[in-house]
């Protein structure tokens, strides 16, 4: 069970497996709560899209995030 959280947690590794997600790194975190920054791109038409967003996570090890 370790070993599964510790890919799911990894939140700067997403923008490898996650389609137009150009960033994710944790901004802070203590006592199981976390920030993560995340940026999205994408261009249509040629016209480029950006969003960004920060989370507000909760890791409760193993059972829920």
């Amino acid at each position: 069970m370790s070993a599964v959280w510790s890919v799911i947690t990894q939140y700067e590794a997403l923008p490898q497996f996650i389609p137009n997600l150009v960033l994710s790194r944790q901004l802070s975190g203590q006592n199981g709560k976390i920030l993560i920054e995340q940026v999205g791109q994408q261009t249509v038409f040629n016209v480029n899209f950006s969003a960004r967003v920060v989370l507000a996570m909760e890791e409760d090890f193993p059972n829920a995030i």
